[in-house]
């Protein structure tokens, strides 16, 4: 998460969010343990003088007479889960008999999760964290559990150094406390190792000392001084996200000069009390199947297995073809993501599905004719040359040898997999085929892990929308349960494709009054204030876990503001939402307008809780990160916007001066020329959130209340900037991500949808045209376009807005339309429960409520198409800035007098 802007998590890394339940994200720490075998334990050796205490995943135990140190040696001790018993009775004597604090995972099935390839591997391995108060006691200790656990092993822990020969105890130099101190992204800010706070204490997947400290047992770490394996391949890089069960790399094979791939076991990885043997032999059982398969030319041809040190490791070879699961070079032929409207583009793309399409029923076809089931058939383990379109499959270490029943583990892929039997079957392989089909055409099929009667709704929907051919639903279908029965229906749609598409143009029918809905959202909103759900009560996306459960962005803040909104706000709802409110403590708070303090209080100001939010907003200025972020979304740019908010409401003074302080140092940053804005993570990114446009915004909301023409300069200098870095591709006007990557954002978070929010509010204020022309052509970049998520920030919900507030602007209903048909296309991710209305938010995981990825900010785009056409931008609009501010005039006249 840490290594964004965005803060986001891949899709595969969701798993400890989706620990407690398939639909809503929580923590782990929520987790309710019925198996007490490791806690009956504790209580038994340790006694009265001990303190056990439950603190996320795991039961810390403290002897009630011994202080932990803030840093120093800990020790590690990894086992698999079946030895986590037998373990235990061996060490906690030994621990009670020295007074040293420790903790333990709760049970058995956590203990298999950090055994898991799916757990972080900075911490799969832990089952036991240990904190010597000093350092001689850390040595006895060592060397009394060494002799005590010689039988036992498990995972070995890549932060760590092995002590001696020992296959289970593990050691590392770090803190023994955490932090309450946030950073500017609201998250828990590292500790540090030293008195400088130059080294930080991060779990890296190698063992590190930081300076000044030595190992105590003399041994140094001793790293292969070559990437060589086996003698004979030379490891030039890495070619996945190294997991917990080990890596997949490029390497050069020194025998023969040509490149290889080769794939990484480590032992006890996966293994667990359900009788699941590990990775190491996943990897042979993959090689087998390979094997097995070599004739077939379907895929990869292996080269060479071996073992060295204890990892296993299988050499396969390379071939220069794409990952349909990348999607990198199917979109750029996908009409439907690249909203082309041209019936040639449309013929092309057609016959290039078809021809895809038919070569994978061929290779499913051809592996199933010699008994082996694929088990995790998915877009990522399909590789095709992108010029003759044949495909090739990887990855099986999920398939089923039919004859002799060979099998590993069931793997299936989130959305790619249907029913929940143990082995895979031929039926289960060709169900995923027909979900790989419509991934083909737009890659959501995430969302029907969640809500999968929302699969025919939608790809019909993306077919019609698109004026492809009708055909390839009837072919996806098909699929399932009769693959030679659609290879006929893709062959009779090949021949009609000769003559090329003819245009048939349906007239999608939007409704305009999706009140109804909007009623559905807050019945789904108050199921959860009559029934909360986990720790904060209401499914919220998963950042607020590590940062706080009010933001506007993630938290109780933005679904408050869409109660708001809508009216007649629930006691029940405010009552819920002000004890949480009272119960805020700043500190753990950032400043920040989307993620912290500031957008909280702007939305209790907004409310009419005046006196709350002016408390809340008063401690937002004195807080340490105040400086460290200049964007709307984080930084200076969004509490200067919320102080100026404060300012026209209250017509407080001070507020004022804080939002110019905020300006000047937003200037002093960025000066006067025409530069972009440099985030924290010295990145610059495109748009309202995280680039100059909202530092911009800031400063024509800064003219519009002061009237201080330097403001309004200044601001037109930093958005032209932003305009001018705009690109064209295929003649439509786009922006990047940021200006370094290759990828194009249309969306509100970052790209052209929030500059072009952006630009209309410049061109209303200024009336130049140019400003109106830029959000023009945005318009007519991203008009017709489906986008993979429904939400506020990275999603069509934002698109909308910048829609309707284009057909605000010119009053001219093609744009409405427009938002219209966005709301259509949003409302095929809704799943209508008993009590409500709900949308997946962050990669269609789960379902969430809040404002930037689920149902608050979706029902407040929705609120404006009802007919709430005064209802601006949440945050970003006022009508007292919309008012000319004129008091605010009056009050500025005055002080310069």
């Amino acid at each position: 998460m840490h290594g964004n802007i965005e803060r986001r998590i891949a899709k595969g890394d969701l798993s400890p969010y989706l620990f407690n339940s398939s639909y809503f994200f929580s923590s782990m720490g929520e987790y309710r343990s019925e198996d007490n075998a490791y806690k009956e334990i504790l209580d038994q050796v340790l006694g009265e003088s001990w303190n056990t205490i439950r603190r996320e995943v795991w039961y810390v135990s403290e002897p009630l007479d011994t202080k932990v140190e803030a840093k120093g040696f800990k020790i590690h001790v990894s086992l698999i889960s079946d030895l986590g018993v037998d373990g235990l009775k061996k060490i906690v004597p030994v621990l009670k008999k020295h007074s040293v604090a420790f903790k333990v995972l709760v049970d058995k099935r956590v203990h298999d999760y950090f055994n898991s390839q799916a757990c972080n591997k900075a911490a799969c391995g832990k089952f036991i964290t240990m904190y010597p108060s000093d350092l001689e006691t850390f040595k006895l200790l060592m060397e009394e559990l060494y002799s005590k656990t010689k039988e036992l092993y498990g995972p070995y822990i890549l932060s760590d150094k092995a002590f001696k020969d020992s296959k289970c105890l593990f050691y590392r130099y770090g803190s023994f406390l955490g932090t309450s101190k946030r950073d500017v992204f609201g998250e828990r800010k590292t500790v540090m190792l030293d008195d400088e706070g130059g080294v930080a204490d991060k779990r890296m997947p190698y063992f590190f000392l930081p300076d000044g400290v030595e190992d105590p047992f003399g041994e140094e770490v001793e790293y292969p001084e070559s990437t060589i394996l086996n003698g004979r391949y030379e490891v030039t890089e890495p070619i996945s996200n190294h997991s917990s069960k080990g890596g997949v790399y490029l390497a050069l094979d020194n025998n023969t000069g040509k490149e290889v791939i080769i794939k990484e076991a480590r032992p006890y990885i996966n293994q667990n009390s359900l009788g699941q043997k590990d990775a190491v032999y996943g990897l042979e059982h993959e090689e087998k199947i390979l094997r097995k398969l070599q004739t077939s030319g379907r895929v990869p041809l292996v080269i060479d297995s071996f073992q060295e040190w204890e990892h296993r490791f299988l050499v396969i070879e390379l071939f220069d073809y794409e990952s349909l699961g990348s999607y990198a070079d199917w979109e750029e032929q996908n009409v439907v993501i690249k909203g082309w409207n041209d019936t040639e583009k449309k013929t092309a793309f057609c016959r290039r599905y078809l021809t895809l399409l038919k070569d994978l029923v061929d290779t499913v076809q051809t592996i199933h004719e010699l008994n082996v089931v694929i088990g995790d058939l998915a877009p990522q383990n399909i590789l095709y040359d992108k010029t003759t379109l044949k495909v090739k499959l990887v990855d099986f270490e999920g398939a089923y040898d039919l004859d002799n029943g060979d099998h590993y583990l069931r793997v299936t892929t989130r959305g790619f997999s249907e029913g929940s039997n143990e082995n895979p079957d031929f039926l289960s392989d060709w169900a995923a085929v027909s979900l790989v089909a419509g991934h083909m055409l737009l890659p959501i099929c995430h969302l029907f892990a969640i809500n999968s009667q929302a699969k025919n709704s939608y790809l019909r929907s993306v077919v019609s929308a698109h004026d492809l051919p009708k055909e390839i639903l009837q072919i996806i279908e098909t699929l399932k349960d009769d693959s030679q029965k659609s290879l006929l229906l893709m062959d009779e749609l090949g021949e009609k494709l000769e003559n090329g598409l003819k245009e048939v143009k349906e007239s999608m029918e939007a409704i305009s009054d999706y009140s109804n809905i909007v009623d559905n959202i807050e019945g789904h909103i108050m199921k959860f204030i009559d029934e909360p759900y986990g720790k904060y009560g209401l499914p919220l996306d998963y950042r607020v876990h590590s940062t706080n459960e009010m933001s506007y962005a993630y938290g109780w803040a933005g679904v408050a503001e869409f109660m708001r909104l809508k009216g007649d706000v629930s006691k029940k709802f405010e009552d819920a939402y002000l004890k949480k409110v009272e119960k805020i403590n700043a500190q753990l708070f950032a400043p920040g307008l989307l993620i912290g303090l500031s957008g909280v209080a702007v939305q209790l100001l907004e409310s009419g809780n005046t006196k709350k939010a002016k408390e809340l907003m008063e401690k937002v200025y004195s807080m340490d990160q105040l400086f460290d972020s200049m964007d709307l979304f984080n930084g200076v740019s969004g509490w200067g916007l919320a102080s100026l908010k404060f300012y026209l409401h209250t017509q407080k003074k001070e507020f004022l001066l804080k939002a110019k302080e905020a300006f000047d140092h937003l200037h002093n940053h960025l000066g006067e020329g025409s530069g972009m804005l440099e985030n924290v993570d010295g990145l610059k990114y495109s748009g309202l959130y995280h680039g100059i446009s909202g530092a911009a915004l800031f400063g024509l909301r800064m003219y519009q209340s002061t009237r201080d023409r330097k403001a309004l300069k200044l601001a037109e200098k930093w958005f032209d900037a932003e305009l001018e870095a705009s690109e064209y591709l295929d003649g439509k006007r786009v922006w990047r991500r940021n200006y370094l990557a290759k990828v194009k954002y249309p969306y509100l978070r970052m790209g052209s949808a929030g500059i072009g929010i952006v630009a209309l509010r410049f061109y209303k204020e200024t009336g130049k045209e140019k400003y109106l022309s830029a959000a023009l052509e945005i318009a007519d970049a991203i008009k017709g376009k489906y986008c993979l998520h429904p939400g506020m920030f990275i999603g069509m919900a934002g698109i909308g807005e910048f829609f309707f507030d284009l057909y605000q602007q010119t009053d001219d209903k093609k744009f409405l339309s427009e938002a219209q048909h966005i709301a259509e296309r949003i409302l095929l991710y809704k799943f209508d429960g008993e009590k409500g209305t709900a949308f997946p938010g962050e990669e269609l995981a789960a379902y969430c409520l809040d404002y930037g990825t689920g149902s608050a900010g979706i029902g407040m785009f929705l609120l404006r198409l009802s007919g709430a056409k005064e209802i601006g931008l949440p945050l970003i609009d006022d009508e007292l800035f919309n008012n000319n501010c004129q008091k605010a005039v009056e009050d500025q006249i005055m002080t310069s007098n």
